[in-house]
């Protein structure tokens, strides 16, 4: 029953998203607005793709320094550097002469992932390195709105505020008998339906190049086993985890 709901939920988020975006198709798109000449009663689209690296921020980035004590409430996760992709289709409206222009993309999907990495730390329950790299990641489906500046020909700054539904995937760390932390997307009934990311950023635009510059948050829902003596007395929780990175990007845009 729970996984029918979690799954309602899924395609709840993903149909709500598509409306959005058609509903929205009138209105300014692009990132740094994209370079196409307005065509009367009909919309020219522009696609982007993006790859860049996800830099762990904050306590996102430290480990724990206890083993025996779990602080993935505040975020204490270790991560190290990770990647971030992400394709979108947008519309623009704006007319090319203009030196201010607002902009919007409807329909960004989007992956991420960073490495748990507590090999450095020196409590003696993280002693099996082969054991205590794995990746956290996640899906999302997102939305990317801002105001371009245009100083010359061919180049313009934006700032923006991208807003996302995040499906967070499934991580574990598990050592035997010794040690287990596991998450996975929760399905309690007090979870919430919809996570909702955040990443206000700034680009610069040269032609169909962009680089970016965004301060991405999400604190998805998982439901945690946390217990350092191993699986045999694990007991699960359900938990919110601060994810707080740093996103540096480049996009090609046509």
């Amino acid at each position: 029953m729970n996984n029918t709901c979690n799954m309602k939920s899924v395609i709840l988020t993903l149909a709500i998203v598509l409306i959005m975006g058609i509903g929205a198709s009138a209105q300014f798109v692009g990132d740094g607005g994209p370079a196409t000449t307005p065509v009367p009663d009909k919309q020219k689209p522009s696609f982007t793709l993006k790859y860049g690296f996800a830099l762990p921020s904050g306590n996102y980035g430290t480990a724990p320094s206890n083993g025996s004590t779990p602080k993935y409430k505040e975020g204490f996760m270790g991560a190290e550097k990770g990647f971030f992709a992400e394709a979108g289709l947008g519309i623009n409206l704006t007319k090319p002469e203009r030196k201010v222009a607002f902009y919007y993309y409807p329909f960004l999907i989007a992956y991420w992932k960073t490495d748990l990495n507590w090999n450095e730390n020196s409590d003696a329950i993280f002693d099996k390195e082969e054991v205590y790299v794995k990746p956290v990641s996640g899906f999302e489906i997102a939305q990317r709105y801002g105001i371009s500046f245009k100083p010359i020909d061919k180049m313009s700054i934006a700032l923006y505020y991208r807003l996302g539904l995040i499906i967070p995937l499934d991580f574990e760390i598990t050592a035997g008998n010794d040690f287990q932390f596991q998450g996975t997307s929760s399905t309690n009934e007090k979870a919430p339906s919809l996570v909702v990311s955040s990443a206000p950023g700034v680009s610069i635009r040269y032609s169909m190049f962009a680089l970016s510059l965004e301060k991405y948050l999400v604190k998805p829902t998982y439901d945690i086993t946390y217990n350092p003596s191993g699986p045999a007395t694990a007991t699960t929780i359900m938990s919110k985890i601060p994810i707080n990175m740093t996103v540096l990007s480049l996009a090609l845009i046509f």
